[in-house]
């Protein structure tokens, strides 16, 4: 419990001194809170870690931040007293970063099955459609790179059927 409450300590000075530079010590702040029981916060420093590291072509330490992001997600119970946190899209964006970060270390196979749950997952949440087709254009990837071009052409198909009529881009 102490120890607990000594990262927690850490973490809040860290998000006090440099409070103009987050995003330089997300990593630092990820692992303090990861071991303190304010799981919003670890969960939210998880995923910014994991993606930083995964832009940073560190692909291990980033699937190690993305997969314990999902840990945390899974032990975490919902307080009704927290009405911003919002573990469904948080796990989606753990699922994406991950598969993503597969994908980057050329691992096809668990790049595939990760961001097809992503996938399956942005459907549920009824995800705006340009980020649905930013995914299937990454799965689409996948499947080109595995030969699958049956599966390939028809979730191209069921991309270019999200987008308003007539656009063909998801910039």
């Amino acid at each position: 419990r102490e120890r607990a409450d000594l990262h927690g300590q850490v973490a809040d000075a860290i998000e006090t001194l440099y409070a103009d530079a987050l995003d330089e010590h997300v990593v630092e702040l990820a692992y303090h809170y990861d071991r303190t029981d304010d799981a919003d916060k670890a969960i939210s420093y998880l995923l910014r870690a994991g993606e930083k590291l995964r832009r940073d072509y560190a692909g291990d330490s980033a699937i190690a931040h993305f997969q314990r992001a999902l840990e945390r997600l899974d032990e975490f119970e919902p307080d009704a007293g927290n009405p911003g946190h919002q573990p469904q899209r948080q796990r989606f964006d753990a699922l994406k970063g991950l598969g993503q970060t597969y994908y980057g270390h050329s691992d096809l196979e668990n790049a595939e099955g990760v961001l097809s749950k992503a996938l399956e997952l942005g459907r549920q949440l009824e995800l705006p459609p340009t980020e649905q087709v930013r995914l299937i254009a990454w799965l689409g990837e996948i499947l080109f790179w595995r030969s699958d071009s049956e599966t390939m052409r028809r979730l191209v198909e069921e991309g270019f059927a999200l987008l308003p009529s007539g656009e063909a881009s998801v910039e």
